[in-house]
């Protein structure tokens, strides 16, 4: 009898519900100190580079689209969500036996995409819980688990693809070469 979910599909499934609880249940700790306290940092770390403090974000990174309507933005956001969902599909069925680095990082994307899912939709806005301050005075940024763990995927993901990219050629180099 074949199991329900190889290896790959258990690490990938852990990985984006561990992400997904982890990314709500902090946002929802955040939420809720007393609002008298809500712009105040709530924690500070690094001489006040990093500052734990509840945002809401109703544009995307950067600030992407924020003279949008929220329709819009809301289209935009689902579309991307739609697409990167069909992008992990595809990633995920071309998974070999060992892959497990790229399983684990499909899981971080998923559950870091349906993390701010959630939050669009339950809260109207991305809850950002974390201020970085950058090393100029101009350089800032809000994030939360669900960025953090996007980013993370997505760079394990871009260098396991450069590293094959990298061994193919070595390979193909190897039998083409006339020197030996």
């Amino acid at each position: 009898m074949r199991p329900f979910l190889s290896a790959n599909g258990w690490r990938t499934l852990v990985a984006a519900f561990l992400v997904f609880f982890l990314d709500q249940a902090s946002k929802t700790w955040v939420l809720g100190f007393p609002e008298s306290e809500a712009p105040a940092q709530a924690f500070s770390f690094f001489g006040n580079s990093l500052s734990i403090v509840p945002m809401k974000n109703e544009a995307f990174a950067f600030g992407l689209l924020a003279s949008w309507p929220s329709s819009a933005q809301s289209a935009v956001l689902f579309g991307a969500a739609l697409l990167c969902f069909v992008v992990a599909m595809a990633f995920f069925r071309s998974l070999g036996e060992g892959e497990s680095a790229n399983s684990l990082a499909l899981g971080l994307l998923l559950g870091g995409c349906a993390g701010n899912l959630a939050d669009w939709v339950a809260r109207g806005g991305f809850i950002e819980i974390a201020h970085f301050h950058g090393f100029h005075a101009s350089t800032s940024w809000n994030f939360n688990i669900a960025d953090v763990c996007i980013g993370v995927a997505v760079a394990v993901l871009l260098a396991e693809l450069l590293v094959a990219e990298g061994a193919s050629r070595a390979e193909q180099r190897s039998f083409t070469d006339n020197n030996g």
